[in-house]
C-alpha cells in the first residue's frame, strides 16, 4: 500500500506555561496541498473559467481540483484514479460524482465540464479580474413637492419623509431610449439574507452605459453614465429590510 508522505511543521510557545499560549500547525503533502493554521485548505491560485453558462474559479494539484461555484460555495473534488495504474499523459479527471472537470495534460491543458452524468462540455478560461470597487450613488436626497390644487373640502399637507434609494436600473445608452438592461446573473444568500445582481455591460453600447437611481415617496430619479472601461456593475441587496417595498440597497460596486 502507498503512503503519502507528510512533513509536519510545529510552532509551539516557548513556555506552555504561560497563560494565553497556543500553538498552530500546518501540514504540507508531497503534491503540494495541505492545512495551514486552523485546518484551513492550502490551495493553489485558481484561475476563472466560463463552462456554458456557469462560471467557475479552479484550481488543480496532482489529486484534488479545488472549485468555488457560482454561487461562491467552494467543494474538493478527489481525482478519479484508472485501477492498475494510469498513463501519466493521460486526462485528469476529478469528481464527485454531481460535478466533473477533465483535466487535459496535452494541447494546452483545456478543461471540460460535466454535470452528474451529461456530456462534457469545453471550458474557456477567462482573463484576469480587477478587484471590486464601490460606486458613489446618493443614499438619500430632498427633494420639494406642493398640491397644484387641493380638492374641495380637504386640508393638504406635505408630510416628511426620508427620500432614500430603492432601486437601480442598468441602461444600454440614455435611459430616456428606455433600453434598460436585466441582471445577468442573480444570486441569493440565505444564511447572510442577501441578494446580489451583476451586468456584464457591452463595451460598444451606443451613449455607453448608464446606471439611474430611484427613490422612496418621490417620482425623482437620479441618472449617470459609468465611465468608459467598466465591464460589470455589481449591486448587493439586503432581503429582510424594504425600502418602497424593495429590498434595501447596501451597495453598488464596478470593475
Amino acid at each position: 500500500m502507498k503512503r503519502s508522505v507528510i512533513n509536519i511543521a510545529l510552532t509551539t510557545c516557548a513556555f506552555v506555561a504561560l497563560a494565553g499560549c497556543t500553538s498552530t500547525q500546518s501540514a504540507t503533502l508531497r503534491d503540494g496541498s495541505g492545512y495551514g493554521p486552523a485546518h484551513l485548505p492550502i490551495t493553489p491560485a485558481p484561475d476563472r473559467y466560463r463552462c456554458g453558462d456557469e462560471v467557475f474559479k479552479l484550481a488543480f494539484e496532482e489529486g484534488a481540483a479545488y472549485a468555488t461555484l457560482p454561487d461562491n460555495s467552494n467543494v474538493t473534488l478527489p481525482r478519479l484514479r484508472a485501477s492498475g495504474g494510469s498513463d501519466p499523459e493521460a486526462p485528469r479527471v476529478f469528481t464527485n460524482g454531481r460535478l466533473t472537470f477533465t483535466q487535459e495534460i496535452e494541447g494546452g491543458r483545456a478543461i471540460r465540464f460535466a454535470h452528474g452524468r451529461m456530456a462534457p462540455i469545453l471550458c474557456e478560461r477567462l482573463a484576469e479580474q480587477s478587484e471590486w470597487k464601490q460606486l458613489s450613488t446618493p443614499r438619500t436626497i430632498e427633494t420639494r413637492q406642493e398640491i397644484r390644487k387641493t380638492p374641495a373640502g380637504w386640508l393638504g399637507s406635505i408630510e416628511s419623509v426620508p427620500i432614500q434609494a430603492s432601486g437601480i436600473t442598468v441602461f444600454d445608452g440614455r435611459p430616456e431610449r428606455r433600453v434598460s438592461l436585466a441582471p445577468d446573473d442573480k444570486v441569493r444568500d440565505t444564511g447572510r439574507n442577501t441578494l446580489v445582481h451583476t451586468w456584464r455591460l457591452a463595451p460598444s453600447a451606443i451613449d455607453g452605459s448608464w446606471l439611474a437611481v430611484s427613490y422612496s415617496s418621490t417620482a425623482v430619479v437620479l441618472a449617470m453614465q459609468l465611465a468608459q472601461g467598466i465591464t460589470e456593475l455589481r449591486a448587493t441587496y439586503e432581503t429582510l429590510v424594504t425600502v418602497a417595498g424593495l429590498p434595501k440597497i447596501v451597495r453598488v460596486e464596478y470593475r
